[in-house]
Protein backbone atom coordinates (compact mmCIF):
# COMPACT_ATOMS: atom_id res chain seq x y z
CA UNK A 1 0.00 0.00 0.00
CA UNK A 2 1.25 3.19 -0.77
CA UNK A 3 1.98 6.28 1.82
CA UNK A 4 -0.74 7.87 0.61
CA UNK A 5 -3.76 4.88 0.33
CA UNK A 6 -2.38 4.00 3.58
CA UNK A 7 -2.69 7.83 5.69
CA UNK A 8 -6.26 7.72 4.24
CA UNK A 9 -7.20 4.50 5.48
CA UNK A 10 -5.61 5.42 9.05
CA UNK A 11 -7.97 8.18 8.46
CA UNK A 12 -11.18 6.76 9.01
CA UNK A 13 -10.26 4.50 12.52
CA UNK A 14 -12.08 6.56 15.33
CA UNK A 15 -10.98 6.24 18.66
CA UNK A 16 -12.81 7.03 21.30
CA UNK A 17 -11.17 8.98 24.26
CA UNK A 18 -10.02 6.72 26.78
CA UNK A 19 -9.08 3.91 24.31
CA UNK A 20 -5.41 3.23 23.96
CA UNK A 21 -4.18 1.91 20.88
CA UNK A 22 -0.70 1.20 20.68
CA UNK A 23 1.38 3.16 17.73
CA UNK A 24 2.47 -0.57 16.55
CA UNK A 25 -0.86 -2.04 15.58
CA UNK A 26 -2.43 -2.14 12.46
CA UNK A 27 -5.59 -0.19 12.29
CA UNK A 28 -7.02 -0.02 8.16
CA UNK A 29 -10.42 0.95 7.22
CA UNK A 30 -13.83 1.54 8.79
CA UNK A 31 -12.91 0.44 12.06
CA UNK A 32 -14.56 2.10 15.71
CA UNK A 33 -12.61 1.47 19.12
CA UNK A 34 -14.22 2.17 21.95
CA UNK A 35 -13.73 3.83 25.40
CA UNK A 36 -11.52 2.04 27.82
CA UNK A 37 -10.58 -0.18 24.72
CA UNK A 38 -6.87 -1.18 24.90
CA UNK A 39 -4.59 -2.27 21.81
CA UNK A 40 -1.61 -4.22 22.40
CA UNK A 41 1.35 -4.08 19.91
CA UNK A 42 1.32 -5.86 17.05
CA UNK A 43 -2.42 -6.47 17.06
CA UNK A 44 -4.39 -6.02 13.55
CA UNK A 45 -7.54 -4.88 12.80
CA UNK A 46 -8.47 -4.53 9.17
CA UNK A 47 -12.12 -3.45 7.99
CA UNK A 48 -12.10 -4.62 4.11
CA UNK A 49 -15.86 -5.58 3.45
CA UNK A 50 -17.56 -3.06 5.68
CA UNK A 51 -17.38 -1.29 9.26
CA UNK A 52 -15.67 -3.22 12.59
CA UNK A 53 -17.06 -1.55 15.88
CA UNK A 54 -14.96 -2.58 18.85
CA UNK A 55 -17.01 -1.68 21.53
CA UNK A 56 -15.99 -0.23 25.17
CA UNK A 57 -13.84 -2.36 27.81
CA UNK A 58 -11.84 -4.27 25.55
CA UNK A 59 -8.49 -6.00 25.51
CA UNK A 60 -7.03 -6.58 21.54
CA UNK A 61 -3.43 -8.39 22.73
CA UNK A 62 -0.71 -8.78 21.01
CA UNK A 63 -0.40 -10.55 17.39
CA UNK A 64 -4.53 -10.81 17.51
CA UNK A 65 -5.84 -10.44 14.03
CA UNK A 66 -9.61 -9.06 13.44
CA UNK A 67 -10.44 -8.67 9.91
CA UNK A 68 -13.22 -9.27 7.41
CA UNK A 69 -13.08 -9.58 4.12
CA UNK A 70 -15.27 -9.99 1.17
CA UNK A 71 -16.65 -13.57 0.16
CA UNK A 72 -18.15 -14.52 -3.45
CA UNK A 73 -19.67 -17.62 -2.18
CA UNK A 74 -23.20 -18.01 -2.35
CA UNK A 75 -25.07 -15.50 0.04
CA UNK A 76 -21.81 -14.93 2.45
CA UNK A 77 -21.52 -11.15 1.92
CA UNK A 78 -18.40 -11.05 4.15
CA UNK A 79 -16.35 -13.20 6.45
CA UNK A 80 -14.79 -11.81 9.89
CA UNK A 81 -11.90 -13.66 10.92
CA UNK A 82 -10.23 -13.49 14.80
CA UNK A 83 -7.44 -15.18 15.27
CA UNK A 84 -5.65 -15.33 18.55
CA UNK A 85 -2.10 -16.58 19.68
CA UNK A 86 -1.53 -17.99 22.72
Amino acid sequence: MTDAKQLMAQKTAKIAAGAVVCVESEIRGDVTIGARTVVHPKARIIAEAGPIIIGEGNLIEEQALIINRNLSHGDCKFLIKIIYFA
